[in-house]
């Protein structure tokens, strides 16, 4: 679904409500629209994906999930509702580190 790379709630419900299949994975990547709202969309999109199913603990081909996607972009809105829904925080918290001390490194 397009409208969740771009965090458009209100087109994502149209497609949802029509029967649209948002649990759909990618095949090459594994992503989940999920994913793809962690990465450049916001917390109502995010939300209405988790009101309808969504799983925030699916893991595209590398073992990332939707919250460590959000904060490597550092997608905030998208962090604090997925951390209240996810399962695997240490790992998180491990890629955080990782991405602040990359940053200073620059």
């Amino acid at each position: 679904m397009a409208a969740a790379l771009n965090g458009y709630k209100s087109v994502m419900k149209l497609l949802i409500d029509r029967g649209a299949d948002h649990f759909h994975v990618e095949k090459s990547t594994g992503w989940t629209n999920l994913m793809m709202v962690s990465l450049g969309g916001g917390y109502d999109a995010a939300q209405l994906l988790l009101d309808n199913g969504a799983d925030p603990n699916t893991a595209d081909i590398n073992q990332r999930t939707a919250l460590e996607i959000a904060t490597l972009q550092d997608n905030k809105e998208v962090i604090e509702l997925l951390e209240m829904k996810t399962t695997n925080r240490m790992r998180v918290a491990d890629l955080e580190k990782t991405r602040i001390v990359a940053a200073t490194e620059v």
